[in-house]
């Protein structure tokens, strides 16, 4: 008896641990292993300035391949610090540049007259500068502004006073008319660290870099008298500019002619007239020959202007407008024509632009446009009329104006029908090819779940990588299962001897 109850409570106590060894298994957990990673990398910003220099040629474009060297200054000598060459943006970078130190910018050894300096550790300063070579790129234009301020003595705005700023190579970069705040915000085309002359009136005031303001305060007899202004650009043959030109204003209002003013065009084929008479209709005549042009506003402090081609060629290439000419083209419903042919012609009578009209049957023309010149355009070869850059036109066409489908479009019709018929013998494919397709969508999906699901700073290192404990979880459960079936096969073995 003693010996059956040994027998009956080992084989318990075997079960007990061959359950607690199976349960151990199951609940084994399931760990990721990590590659290990790379502690952050820290950033120590060392005491300096950095100072970007652009090169320029003189058109405006940036010259690669040029030495640029700073020189220290400071002490009255001239110790070389950094040098560095122009990229094909025509940069050339410097970082780490001593605080509180005068160093002069050279290019190609040749001095540029500028000296930069600053106190202030990791500031980054820049600027731009002209010289002979051949440029390539446009150069990155800064996204700051230059605003000049216009007062009287007891520090009032003035209106409609004329605010000019020039580049260093002496042309206008901009011109306008101050607001009724006395304010005038240049913003286009300005480079960092450049410094731009400003002249108020005709009259030469100081220098600005962009993200500056400055305050002009004007006497009563510097103030601008009541007029609009005028610029005649002179174009050649060859659409360049020309030099040299006597430009001329005439009063026709009363059926006379009467002098009002003359200018010279200069190295741009501009020639600019100020504090022009309003209400009265001014003709325009370059050498003594009329251009059939009349100028008129009643605005106080307007800036208008055109340009005129003359026999001859030019020389450079001249300041297109940034205004645009939109031409909607639509039915005798109003309703939007598309694929319609729109083409704009200038006064040498050149296409300088053709398109078809979009889904909103619209063409927008943006190139070469000149202010106050007029284009004619036509539509579907037919001239309609002209039009001047910033302004929108449109077109009325009957059903038999209107263009057909080219073959053009038929055959991207095709294609498309093509295509449709693609899809349809693919949507036919037999059941296995279709299950098959099916299988493999998940698959993708649950890649793109898991690529987003990634733990931020560990990347790619747990993909793919074994669990820690995985295997010894198998072999528990292995074991644990083993030790029940033995002992349960005893237990009922050991019921039919006894019966």
């Amino acid at each position: 008896m003693k010996s059956y109850l040994k027998r009956r409570y080992g084989l318990i106590t075997t079960s007990v641990l061959a359950a607690t060894v199976l349960a151990t298994g199951w609940q084994s957990t399931s760990v990721l292993a990590e590659n290990p990673t790379t502690s952050p990398t820290t950033t120590v910003t060392s005491n300096g300035f950095n100072f970007n220099a652009t090169l320029l040629d003189h058109n405006g474009k940036t010259v690669s391949g040029k030495t640029v060297s700073l020189y220290d200054i400071t002490d009255g000598n001239r110790t070389l610090v950094q040098s560095a060459v122009s990229d094909q943006n025509g940069i050339a970078s410097f970082s780490q540049l001593p605080l509180n130190r005068n160093l002069s910018v050279f290019v190609d050894n040749v001095a540029q007259g500028y000296t930069t300096r600053t106190s202030e550790s990791g500031q980054v300063r820049s600027s731009a500068f002209y010289i002979d070579g051949q440029g390539t790129n446009t150069p990155k234009y800064s996204d700051k502004t230059i605003t000049i301020s216009v007062l009287n003595e007891e520090a009032e705005p003035l209106a409609n006073q004329k605010v000019t700023l020039t580049n260093p190579l002496k042309e206008v970069v901009g011109e306008a008319m101050t607001d009724a705040d006395g304010h005038v915000v240049f913003k286009d085309k300005l480079l960092e660290g450049v410094f731009y002359n400003y002249a108020v009136n005709g009259k030469a005031i100081d220098s600005a870099q962009p993200d500056s303001k400055r305050s002009v305060f004007l006497e009563s007899n510097q103030l601008a008298k009541e007029g609009f202004t005028f610029t005649a650009t002179i174009l050649g043959k060859n659409g360049k500019t020309v030099a040299g030109k006597t430009v001329s204003l005439y009063d026709i209002t009363d059926g006379n002619r009467t002098l009002v003013q003359s200018a010279v065009s200069d190295q741009n084929g501009i020639a600019s007239f100020s504090q022009l008479p309003l209400n009265r209709n001014l003709s325009v005549f370059i050498d003594d020959v009329a251009q059939g042009y009349t100028t008129r506003t009643s605005e106080n402090g307007q800036v208008r202007s055109s340009a005129f081609y003359v026999d001859g060629q030019g020389t450079n290439t001249p300041k297109y407008s940034d205004k645009t000419i939109t031409i909607s083209v639509l039915n005798e419903e109003g309703e939007p024509l598309a694929n319609q042919k729109v083409t704009l012609i200038n006064p040498l009578k050149e296409v300088i632009g053709e398109a078809n009209t979009d889904a909103n049957g619209k063409v927008i023309f943006t190139d070469k446009l000149l202010d106050g010149v007029f284009y004619t355009y036509a539509v579907n070869d037919q001239t309609i009329d002209a039009t001047q850059p910033d302004t929108s036109r449109n077109v009325f066409l009957r059903a038999d104006q209107i263009l057909k489908e080219s073959p053009k479009n038929t055959a991207s019709e095709a294609a498309t029908n093509l295509e449709k018929t693609t899809e349809s013998k693919e949507g036919n494919m037999p059941q296995q090819n279709q299950s098959e397709a099916k299988e493999k969508a998940p698959e993708k999906q649950v890649d793109a779940n898991a690529a987003n699901k990634k733990a931020p700073g560990h990347g790619e290192a747990k993909k793919g990588l074994p669990m820690a404990g995985e295997r010894g979880s198998r072999l528990f459960t292995f074991i644990g299962l083993s030790l029940i079936l033995g002992i349960a096969g005893y237990l009922l073995k050991h019921k039919k001897v006894k019966s």
